[in-house]
Order: structure tokens, then sequence, then C-alpha cells
């Protein structure tokens, strides 16, 4: 079979890191959905929002959390869904990430003063925020005689009420300077006014991994394919390259929820259209099928090796101080396909 067009630019990409560049960071996209809509109540009083001082409550109104599986070492875009909330004027959204600070996402859209009441308009939708100056700032119709804000992707915007970086830790950060370890980020809303209160259903979050091995290992066929889900599944390997430790692990990440996989090794490397996929280990392969899981709920698969006796073809192998080996993990991705993370290659001491 003729590779495709995406399949020759994966070489390429492949050929480059193998000849000895290192990835430095990976995209992530992970998404929270509790399958139900979650309130965000109206300004309820107890706190003074009035001469643009920023006394906050000390809890949101509402928010909703997702987990990252790596540290972050940016942040690409954020997504909330179904967001529906009359008068965006009274809206405050914030990023928060694991170490406790907030970020501004959207700070009371129209707000310029102490008194004001910011855009009346209605948000009806899916909005994706980016860095501002990617998209543009907000656009308002009138559908049906009321005003709405047309569902869509704006820029990042902390222009509202005037915003102070760092007040109640809250910062200006754009969202390519937005990094932090791995951990559970979330969403939060503020409702600033009286009068108006809103729902919204999920949060999707995307941007870059810092590749967490240490320098553990060299990335290879990076990104993978996209797999059902909409984005690549993800090999990391934290322990040792010292063989003599025996101290090594692998986590496969963003895969299909409740797909069956196991890692795969060689000394080699390949590339070649599988399924969904790229093989990129191999020929001389060998499966840790023995050591299969599931994805389950979280998209995840840890797999411990015995470097003492890794699983080959023509019997078990003991890695070798001076041997480079590569690995790659295999996983279900719906009926009757499959498909590959990217692969690592380890130069053991």
């Amino acid at each position: 079979m003729l590779p495709t067009m995406k399949s020759f630019a994966l070489a390429c990409s492949f050929l480059g890191l193998v000849a000895g560049a290192q990835a430095q960071t990976t995209p992530f996209t992970v998404t929270a959905d509790p399958g139900i809509p979650i309130d965000i109540p109206d300004n309820g009083g107890g706190w003074d929002n009035t001469g643009m001082d920023h006394e906050y409550s000390a809890t949101p109104f509402a928010s909703l959390s997702v987990d990252v599986p790596g540290d972050v070492a940016s942040i690409t875009s954020v997504t909330i869904h179904s967001l529906n909330h009359t008068w965006v004027g009274d809206l405050h959204a914030v990023l928060r990430s694991p170490n406790g600070d907030g970020h501004n996402i959207m700070v009371r859209p129209g707000v310029t003063s102490g008194s004001g009441s910011g855009f009346s308009d209605d948000m009806i939708g899916d909005y994706t925020f980016v860095e501002a100056g990617s998209a543009g700032s907000m656009g308002i119709i009138d559908g049906n005689g009321i005003d709405e804000i047309v569902p869509g992707t704006y820029d990042q915007d902390f222009t509202g009420m005037n915003w102070v970086d760092g007040d109640e830790m809250i910062l200006n950060t754009p969202l390519s300077a937005i990094s932090d370890l791995a951990g559970t980020w979330s969403i939060e809303f503020y409702d600033q006014a009286g009068g108006d209160t809103g729902t919204f259903t999920g949060l999707t979050l995307s941007g870059e991994l810092v590749d967490d091995d240490g320098g553990l290992a060299d990335v290879i066929c990076d990104p993978a394919n996209a797999n059902s889900t909409g984005v690549p599944g993800i090999l990391t390997a934290t322990g040792s390259a010292v063989a003599a430790d025996n101290d090594l692990t692998f986590l496969a990440s963003q895969l299909p929820l409740v797909q069956a996989g196991y890692l795969l090794n060689s000394m080699n490397t390949q590339m070649i259209p599988v399924s969904e996929g790229i093989l990129c280990v191999g020929p001389g392969l060998g499966r840790h099928n023995f050591q299969s899981g599931s994805s389950g709920v979280t998209g995840e698969i840890s797999t411990t090796v015995d470097l003492t006796n890794l699983p080959r073809s023509s019997g078990p192998e003991a890695v070798m101080p001076g041997q480079t080996w590569y690995f790659q993990f295999w996983f279900r991705d719906g009926s009757g396909a499959s498909n590959f993370t990217n692969a690592l290659g380890i130069t053991f001491e």
C-alpha cells in the first residue's frame, strides 16, 4: 500500500527525530463533561465589586475541573461548552492552575468603570478562547431581537474592569505563558452583578506538555496520528536509563476510553501504516501483551517493564548497557480499528 501524504509527512518528522533532534513538547487536549448543566448563580451579594476594587468571594460561583496528565508548558485554548448566560457583562471567567494561581480568560466584557454594566448581550453556545491577537474580540449580532454573542473562537480578554495583574491572585497571563505541573486545572465563573444567571456543560483545555522524562528518552513519530478522541495518544517514560537499576515505567495517555492496549519494543525503527496509526518500532518486535490493560475512564495505561526479561519474538532478552531500545504503545481505537502512540528511544547505560 502506498503511503498517504499524511504518512509521508510523518516519515519526514520521524527521520529528523531519529537523527538526533528531540521534541520539547507534546500537544494535549483534555475534556470534562459531567453530562448535566452546571448552574452559574446570580450575584447574591455579601462581597463588594464596586469602585473596581475586586473584593472577591472566597469561592467561585461555579467551577469545573480537568486532570492534565503531564507538566504543562503552555495553554493553546480554553473551550467552554454550551455556555448560556444573559448579559455577558456580568461574567468573569478564570482558569485556575494546580498551584492555585488564577489566570483571566474573560473579564466582564464591556465594563470599563466601577459603575459600568458591560455588554448586555447573551452567550448561547460553545466559546473557545485563544491568546489575544489570534482570533479577534467578541462579535455581537442581533438574533430575533435579542443581542447574542455568536458562538465561536475569541481572544482571551482581561481588559474588563481595568483588571490589575495579580489582584486577588488572578493574573493577566497570555495563554502561551501559562505553565504549571501536572494536576487539576479548573475553569471558574464569578457573576458580578444581579439580575442574570446561566449554565454551562463542559470544559476542554488544550496546550503543550513538557516532555517530562528528564532526558530519559528521545521522542520519535511525534505527534502520532489522532485517535477517535480527536487527539494523538501520548507515550512518556519515567525511571532510569541505567540498565542495572531495572527501573522503567511507561504511561500511555490520551487514549480512547475503555480500550485495550499494550507496549511494544524493538531495537529497530521503521514506519508502517497499520489501521489508523503508524507503527514506528521494529522489525524484531517484542509484545508486552501479557501486561495488556484497559484505558478505563481515564484514558491511560501504565506499564512497568522488567529490563532483565523483555519479551522478544525469539524469547526473553535482558537489556545491556550501550544498547538503544525503542518503545511504542498499541491500542484498540473503536470497532475493528487500532492505533499507536508516539514512540520513545532510550539508550541504556
